[in-house]
Protein backbone atom coordinates (compact mmCIF):
# COMPACT_ATOMS: atom_id res chain seq x y z
CA UNK A 1 0.00 0.00 0.00
CA UNK A 2 1.77 3.37 -0.95
CA UNK A 3 1.50 6.31 1.94
CA UNK A 4 -0.68 9.24 0.66
CA UNK A 5 1.67 12.23 1.31
CA UNK A 6 0.89 15.72 2.12
CA UNK A 7 0.41 17.71 -1.02
CA UNK A 8 3.53 20.67 -0.96
CA UNK A 9 1.62 24.07 0.23
CA UNK A 10 3.01 27.09 -2.00
CA UNK A 11 5.60 29.37 -0.90
CA UNK A 12 3.43 32.69 0.13
CA UNK A 13 4.44 36.00 -1.46
CA UNK A 14 5.28 36.81 1.76
CA UNK A 15 7.77 34.39 2.73
CA UNK A 16 9.26 34.80 -0.97
CA UNK A 17 9.87 38.39 0.12
CA UNK A 18 11.02 37.59 3.76
CA UNK A 19 13.76 35.65 2.01
CA UNK A 20 14.57 37.71 -0.52
CA UNK A 21 15.49 40.78 2.01
CA UNK A 22 17.21 37.82 4.07
CA UNK A 23 19.23 37.45 1.08
CA UNK A 24 19.72 41.11 0.26
CA UNK A 25 20.87 41.68 3.52
CA UNK A 26 23.65 38.95 3.64
CA UNK A 27 24.89 40.41 0.97
CA UNK A 28 25.12 43.86 1.72
CA UNK A 29 26.85 42.57 5.06
CA UNK A 30 29.22 40.88 2.77
CA UNK A 31 30.26 43.67 1.00
CA UNK A 32 31.53 45.11 4.78
CA UNK A 33 28.42 47.44 4.40
CA UNK A 34 27.06 48.53 8.09
CA UNK A 35 24.01 47.79 7.76
CA UNK A 36 21.01 45.90 9.66
CA UNK A 37 17.05 44.91 9.15
CA UNK A 38 14.58 47.44 11.05
CA UNK A 39 11.54 46.18 12.96
CA UNK A 40 8.04 48.42 12.30
CA UNK A 41 5.25 48.89 14.58
CA UNK A 42 4.76 47.72 18.36
CA UNK A 43 5.57 45.57 20.66
CA UNK A 44 3.43 45.66 23.60
CA UNK A 45 4.36 49.05 24.64
CA UNK A 46 7.41 49.51 23.27
CA UNK A 47 7.29 51.52 19.86
CA UNK A 48 9.72 50.49 16.95
CA UNK A 49 10.18 52.38 14.24
CA UNK A 50 7.83 54.28 13.17
CA UNK A 51 4.84 52.42 10.64
CA UNK A 52 6.32 52.73 6.71
CA UNK A 53 10.07 52.77 7.64
CA UNK A 54 11.95 50.73 4.94
CA UNK A 55 13.12 47.09 6.04
CA UNK A 56 16.74 47.84 6.10
CA UNK A 57 18.76 50.65 6.85
CA UNK A 58 22.71 50.95 5.60
CA UNK A 59 25.66 53.60 6.24
CA UNK A 60 24.16 54.93 2.76
CA UNK A 61 20.41 54.69 2.63
CA UNK A 62 17.44 52.84 3.26
CA UNK A 63 16.21 49.75 1.32
CA UNK A 64 12.58 48.63 0.90
CA UNK A 65 11.99 45.13 -0.26
CA UNK A 66 9.42 44.38 -2.79
CA UNK A 67 8.12 41.13 -4.80
CA UNK A 68 7.76 41.75 -8.33
CA UNK A 69 3.85 42.57 -8.07
CA UNK A 70 4.60 43.99 -4.06
CA UNK A 71 3.32 47.36 -3.89
CA UNK A 72 4.58 50.36 -1.19
CA UNK A 73 1.79 50.89 1.35
CA UNK A 74 0.22 54.53 1.71
CA UNK A 75 2.45 54.94 4.67
CA UNK A 76 5.65 54.04 2.95
CA UNK A 77 5.47 56.06 0.08
CA UNK A 78 5.14 59.19 2.90
CA UNK A 79 8.11 57.78 4.61
CA UNK A 80 9.62 57.76 1.19
CA UNK A 81 8.99 61.05 0.33
CA UNK A 82 9.64 62.86 3.65
CA UNK A 83 13.06 61.07 3.43
CA UNK A 84 13.74 62.25 -0.28
CA UNK A 85 12.39 66.07 0.93
CA UNK A 86 15.58 65.81 3.40
CA UNK A 87 17.75 64.30 1.41
CA UNK A 88 18.29 60.76 2.79
CA UNK A 89 18.97 58.08 0.29
CA UNK A 90 15.80 55.33 0.03
CA UNK A 91 15.05 53.11 -2.51
CA UNK A 92 12.87 49.81 -3.40
CA UNK A 93 14.56 46.82 -4.84
CA UNK A 94 12.87 43.87 -6.17
CA UNK A 95 15.94 41.11 -5.94
CA UNK A 96 18.95 40.65 -4.11
CA UNK A 97 21.13 41.86 -6.75
CA UNK A 98 19.18 45.12 -7.08
CA UNK A 99 19.57 46.13 -3.48
CA UNK A 100 23.50 45.23 -3.87
CA UNK A 101 23.55 47.28 -7.13
CA UNK A 102 21.88 50.14 -5.48
CA UNK A 103 24.12 50.17 -1.97
CA UNK A 104 26.88 50.43 -4.57
CA UNK A 105 25.87 53.69 -6.44
CA UNK A 106 25.66 55.16 -3.43
CA UNK A 107 28.66 54.61 -1.83
CA UNK A 108 30.27 55.41 -5.10
CA UNK A 109 28.19 58.79 -4.99
CA UNK A 110 25.66 58.54 -7.06
CA UNK A 111 22.10 58.57 -5.62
Amino acid sequence: MTALRRPRRAVSESTNETAMKATALRFIQGMGVWAFKVHCGRRGRIQLAPEGTPDIWTQYGWLEGKTETGKLSPAQVAWHERARREGVNVATFRSPREALEQVLRWKGGAT
